[in-house]
């Protein structure tokens, strides 16, 4: 090269080959040399130019597939200019001496150098080979056509680059954006409608194509709502009207919540209205549920209207009843109608708390609940009813009544209705009713002039019977006097009635107190007679009644007697000189003038005392034996034959007590009477046993009582022993009164404890009585074994508790019962001790109620003064708690006395129920957190190490191309996947060896990558694949061991793929 000498070699071809030697830019001659010093006569040109320079390339990554177009951007380029991409030249278009074009090679993802072939000492540009890029589906797979849909493109191998683009068919290419290595987002440009091919690149010019289209629709459009209104719970169903088209998942969307749509044809489609606040939303739709119409039509919420009640709840079955219906949030709209069961009605808006409905005809009587809806679609559910009936009047009783009104009538008919409507009508005045069945009422009539009037019904005071009958009004009957005014209770006196207004009818009825009889004798409107039934004795009022049922309110008392009778006199003796006042005991005394007694055939006045009572006094007359007689009118007389003897004597009136113990004896008995003597012979006759008397005074004697068998025996009195008086006084012989126990036997010193006393032989007496201690109180019989006593008021401590019947003799066993204060641990309402019960504590003395246990406290036990701490692991977040509650899952209840738990567990690990300390490594309890599970990371509060994805309370998965070691706290664990293994992402957060015939080339690696061609591996957990020896070929993807070089080739090169 001029003066440049440099080393040739021969080639087998014929030619010779050198390299140049460095020299400045120009034009030199080459000639050629055999032996380095005789040169060819004549030479070549040789023109070296200025050395190329790389100052850019565009794009500066492409494909691990090659092919990737790069423009390489310089200065210095020269037609046979090459560019050599990682070694190896690459297909160059020449365009200037400043532009370049090279098709990119295939290569293993790498970062390598780009630069210009046989051109020493330049720098190189850097290109990366990423993975291959992949698209398996979009979301929304369509969208309308005037663009702006945000799609989510999924795959794998999504390169966090720029520019990162997706084109939707023929349009032009819009940015995307970067989600993760799994998907990116891009927004769809305007489009005809159509199927649209989806492509995406990562560097601007290799656009790969997408498994799914995109498909391009026309735009919605809504043209009608049916409802445009609705109820704010929802649940209205509306059909919009527009162009859909059928097979796709429509929603419609009211204001910001959706609601998924059924296309019904190719014209409409419905969707109900979700719940919302009162007022107008837009209402719009999508056919991808991102994408809405762009017309909106409006829809209207309304607060739900509510039926209340109506006026009349009860109308005919023909129907047109005018119905109020009562309620609230009731709406002015043409749609507006009632239902009556399944029937519809017009609606009339007269207020939002009121409209009317007029009722339907309907073919037999039924109760159907009646709803209002604004729209004929949404209808109140208030279970308000409307009874359809048909009130027949078809008899009543009685027919007549006084023009003062008050007649109770008996309306027998059918269809009549228990309702506070229910009324009789009597001519136009109307009355109240009474409902016995659906078949009888009550009705009372109004006052009326005198006259015939129409008698109907009606169940709702507005429809009224068609069928009633004529009632007539009388003039009102009167009754001044009668006579007699008394008669027998055996009946059959003739009674004549003085009054005014008696109608000769067979109606016309005399009452006897309750008795009714129909008139002997019809003498004139003012006079009737009629005879008294036989009844019991008393005074009864005599009525009468023209029409059976409006007796007289005023009538005549009537005075029932019985038969007088006389079944004893006391005494029955009694001194000559008369005066004594002798008591007859009998039957049937009236208190009237002509009541007298007689002693044989003197009378003397009588003084009623009962009906069953009097007394007189005793004429003078010698001594002798008399009958005694009795009547009432001075006319008729007793004949009962009770005798009375004269003679100086005395009589006895009374005993007291009338009970003592039998066979016990030694009870004082205190004998009252007149004319008692003291006279040797006085004594008291028990029956048949005599003992002693003691006189006091002539009106009261003393008796102790014998030793005698229980029974019931007359106490008499004698002057002599054998002459006993016989005044019928009787005395009782009980046995012993004993007590056996007592229930409750502790009481509250403020007393007012009832107590059960138990014994035997207990008389039911008004001298029944209870002592405690010193304290007598009475005593409630229950039975001859049973007593009920309330304690007196006393001082703490134990008293002695008796019994007596008859208020002198105790008994002789006796029980005790101790006064005490509320303890401590009891509380004491109403003069009970009650024990304090679980889940409360009683602290003191006199307590009348318990306190229960605060939050962070329990109490299992009853009777206690104090409540318990909340134990570890345990929660007491409300009052009462009569037993603790487990700390809830994902919680470190790690002290006593915990309301709630106040420590989440901690991250990287769970929590389960009861857990009781903070520290992991507390290996002395088993109630401890436990690490997270290999391959999962668990955020503070995590629960169970069972995982729910997104259920953060729950172990989640790491990332892929990470992985996790128990008790991971994050999703990168414990970090990136290392070079030579991969964290895939189906088993995250686990690390495993990458296989022979792949290699993992840096960190975080998903999946394994196999070894290109001109590469293999025969080992795992591998970084990079061993290169092709010389003498081998390596022809394909995925080699683990290089195939030999075959016959008729040479191989003298490494990384050789063929």
């Amino acid at each position: 090269f001029n003066a440049s000498v440099v080393n040739a070699t021969a080639q087998a071809d014929g030619t010779i080959t050198a390299n140049a030697p460095p020299l400045p830019a120009g034009t030199y001659i080459v000639r050629l040399s055999l032996n380095s010093n005789d040169y060819t006569k004549h030479g070549l040109l040789f023109t070296y130019v200025p050395a190329p320079v790389i100052t850019s390339i565009r794009p500066t990554s492409g494909s691990a597939s090659g092919q990737t177009a790069v423009v390489v951007t310089g200065s210095n380029f020269v037609p046979t200019s090459q560019c050599s991409i990682a070694g190896a030249r690459a297909l160059t278009v020449y365009h200037s001496a400043s532009v370049l074009q090279c098709s990119t090679p295939p290569h293993a993802p790498a970062l390598v150098s780009l630069e210009i072939a046989d051109v020493a000492e330049q720098p190189p540009a850097q290109f990366a080979y990423v993975p291959d890029l992949t698209i398996t589906s979009l979301s929304p797979p369509l969208g309308p056509e005037s663009g702006g849909t945000v799609v989510i493109l999924a795959g794998d191998g999504i390169p966090d680059a720029k520019p990162l683009q997706c084109k939707f068919g023929n349009a032009r290419p819009v940015a995307g954006r970067f989600v993760s290595h799994r998907s990116l987002t891009c927004v769809t440009p305007p489009h005809p409608p159509a199927n649209a091919s989806v492509y995406v690149s990562s560097n601007g010019v290799d656009f790969l194509l997408s498994s799914q289209a995109f498909e391009f629709r026309p735009t919605l459009t809504i043209d009608s709502l049916i409802p445009s209104l609705g109820p704010s719970a929802g649940g209205t169903l509306v059909t919009v009207r527009g162009v859909f088209s059928q097979g796709s998942q429509f929603s419609c969307k009211f204001g910001m919540l959706t609601s998924v749509a059924t296309v019904t044809s190719t014209s409409s489609l419905t969707c109900r209205a979700p719940a919302a606040p009162s007022g107008t939303v837009a209402l719009e739709i999508s056919s991808n549920n991102v994408d809405y119409s762009s017309t909106a039509s409006k829809f209207e919420y309304f607060p739900a209207s509510i039926v209340t009640s109506l006026r009349p709840i009860v109308g005919f079955i023909v129907g047109g009843t005018v119905v109020s219906v009562t309620g609230t949030d009731f709406k002015n709209t043409t749609l507006a109608v009632c239902k009556f069961g399944q029937q519809l009605a017009n609606a009339t808006f007269v207020s939002t708390n009121l409209v009317l409905c007029k009722s339907p005809r309907v073919p037999a009587a039924v109760r159907v609940p009646v709803e209002v809806s604004p729209n004929a679609v949404d209808f109140t559910h208030n279970d308000v009813l409307y009874i359809y009936q048909d009130s027949i009047v078809s008899s009543f009783h009685p027919v007549t009544g006084p023009n003062v009104g008050g007649t109770q009538v008996l309306v027998r008919g059918s269809g009549f209705m228990n309702l506070a409507t229910l009324r009789c009508k009597f001519g136009e005045i109307v009355s109240s009713a009474t409902w016995l069945s659906d078949q009888e009422v009550w009705c009372v009539a109004p006052a009326h002039n005198v006259g015939e009037v129409l008698l109907e019904v009606t169940s709702n005071s507005v429809e009224y019977s068609t069928q009633g009958g004529r009632f007539e009004y009388q003039h009102n009957v009167t009754v001044t006097r009668i006579e007699p005014s008394f008669g027998s209770t055996r009946g059959n006196t003739l009674v004549t009635i003085f009054g005014t207004n008696f109608v000769d009818s067979s109606s016309l009825a005399c009452k006897f107190g309750l008795l009714v009889v129909q008139p002997k004798t019809f003498l004139s409107p003012g006079q009737i007679v009629c005879v008294s039934v036989a009844a019991t004795p008393g005074r009864v009022s005599l009525e009468v009644s023209n029409n059976g049922a409006d007796f007289t309110e005023q009538g005549a008392p009537f005075q029932y007697v019985s038969a007088a009778a006389v079944f004893a006199i006391s005494p029955i003796l009694g001194p000559v000189t008369g005066q004594t006042v002798v008591t007859a005991i009998g039957e049937s005394f009236i208190n009237s003038t002509g009541l007298v007694c007689r002693f044989g055939t003197a009378l003397s006045a009588a003084r009623f005392v009962t009906v069953s009572v009097l007394t007189c006094r005793a004429p003078p007359h010698s001594a002798a034996t008399l009958s005694v007689e009795v009547s009432n009118n001075k006319a008729d007389f007793t004949a009962n034959d009770v005798r009375y003897k004269y003679y100086d004597n005395f009589f006895v009136e009374s005993i007291e007590p009338v009970n003592a113990p039998a066979l016990v004896g030694s009870t004082r008995i205190t004998v009252r009477g007149r004319g008692f003597s003291d006279s040797p012979g006085l004594s008291c006759g028990f029956g048949t046993t005599i003992v002693a008397a003691q006189y006091v005074s002539p009106e009261m004697l003393l008796c102790e009582t014998p030793s005698h068998p229980p029974s019931l025996v007359p106490l008499e009195i004698a002057l002599n022993k054998q002459d006993f008086t016989t005044s019928g006084l009787q005395f009782r012989f009980v046995p012993q009164a004993t007590v056996n126990s007592i229930i409750p036997n502790v009481g509250l010193s403020s007393g007012l404890t009832s107590v059960f006393i138990a014994g035997t032989n207990f008389v039911n007496s008004s001298s029944l009585v209870c002592r405690f201690g010193a304290t007598v109180v009475p005593a409630i019989f229950l039975s001859d074994i049973n007593v009920i006593c309330v304690t007196p008021a006393q001082s703490p401590g134990t008293v002695m508790v008796e019994v007596s019947s008859n208020g002198v003799d105790f008994s002789r066993a006796r029980l005790l019962f101790h006064y005490r204060v509320c303890p401590p641990g009891s509380f004491c309402p109403e003069h009970e001790i009650i024990t304090c019960p679980a889940g409360a504590f009683c602290p003191g003395h006199g307590l009348t109620n318990f306190t229960l246990c605060p939050p962070g406290t329990y109490q299992g036990g009853v009777g206690e003064v104090k409540c318990d701490q909340c134990p570890k692991g345990r929660v007491c977040p409300d009052f009462g708690l009569s037993r603790p509650m487990i700390c809830p899952g994902g919680w470190v209840c790690d002290r006593t006395g915990l309301v709630v738990g106040e420590k989440p567990c901690p991250p990287g690990h769970f929590c389960l129920p009861g857990t009781i300390t903070n520290d992991p490594a507390d290996t002395s309890v088993l109630e401890r957190p436990f690490p997270c599970p290999s391959g999962f990371y668990c955020s503070t509060g995590a629960l169970s190490d069972v995982s729910i994805v997104m259920n953060f309370t729950t172990p989640q998965p790491c990332f892929a191309g990470y992985y996790c070691n128990a008790g991971s706290e994050s999703p990168h664990g414990q970090g990136p996947c290392p070079s030579g293994f991969h964290c895939p992402q189906y088993s995250p957060g686990i690390a495993k060896s990458c296989p022979a015939t792949t290699f993992c080339p840096r960190v975080g690696n998903v999946d394994p990558q196999l070894c290109v061609p001109g590469s293999y591996n025969e080992n795992v957990a591998q970084s990079e694949c061993a290169i092709c020896p010389m003498g081998r070929m390596c022809p394909g993807y995925g080699l683990i061991a290089p195939e030999m070089c075959p016959a008729g080739f040479v191989c003298d090169e490494e990384g050789k793929p063929s």
